[in-house]
């Protein structure tokens, strides 16, 4: 009963191995296929700062760069990590790898820039803020965990129905419902 509960589950995707490879065409094909994900994802961890817009653009072209020229690649040209063992989801190895650029990045550019007028800008609460992250962390943690991954593809990644259909294996409806279904419960726990 439980092989067949587990035979049943959808598996994850895993990419071929052509399109992981860092050499020639391979590389550079799966580079085009993610560069916009990687871009629009490096945008929303930096924000509406000065660190936003082409800074991000910049921030995946040196994330790449540097994947390739650390040479983490096994032998046969896959990405691999530290220890040389091809990844299965170089996809996620870079969004990790962008996102830990981004965290530099902002640990760079700290300090605020002097200007000679003072902007005007609203005092906001930041304890609040804070408070209504958490609020959001911990309501998207009640949710399954193919509902969070559809509304994060799809909210944060800017993916298209079908396009998260693809990726996950299942119909359209389904994702719309699930969406919708996600959706629901977070208002729900937000109102009540």
């Amino acid at each position: 009963m439980f092989d067949a509960a587990v035979a049943r589950r959808p598996q994850p995707r895993r990419p071929d191995s052509d399109a992981t490879r860092t050499d020639g065409d391979g590389w550079a094909a799966f580079t085009a296929e993610h560069r916009d994900d990687l871009v629009r994802f490096a945008s929303y961890r930096l924000g509406r700062s000065r660190l936003g817009g082409q800074d991000a653009e910049d921030l995946v072209q040196d994330v790449l760069v540097r994947v390739l020229a650390r040479g983490n690649t096994d032998r046969s040209g896959a990405v691999a990590d530290r220890s040389g063992q091809a990844l299965g989801r170089p996809d996620a190895y870079l969004r990790r790898a962008v996102a830990n650029e981004c965290i530099s990045l902002w640990r760079r550019h700290r300090r605020e820039l002097p200007t000679e007028d003072v902007p005007d800008q609203e005092s906001t609460d930041h304890a609040q803020a804070c408070a209504d992250r958490l609020t959001v962390r911990r309501l998207l943690d009640r949710l399954t965990e193919r509902q969070r991954e559809i509304l994060t593809r799809g909210f944060l990644l800017d993916h298209s129905d079908n396009d998260i259909a693809a990726e996950l294996g299942i119909s359209a409806v389904t994702v719309r419902t699930l969406r919708r279904r996600g959706l629901a419960h977070l208002r729900a726990a937000l109102a009540g």
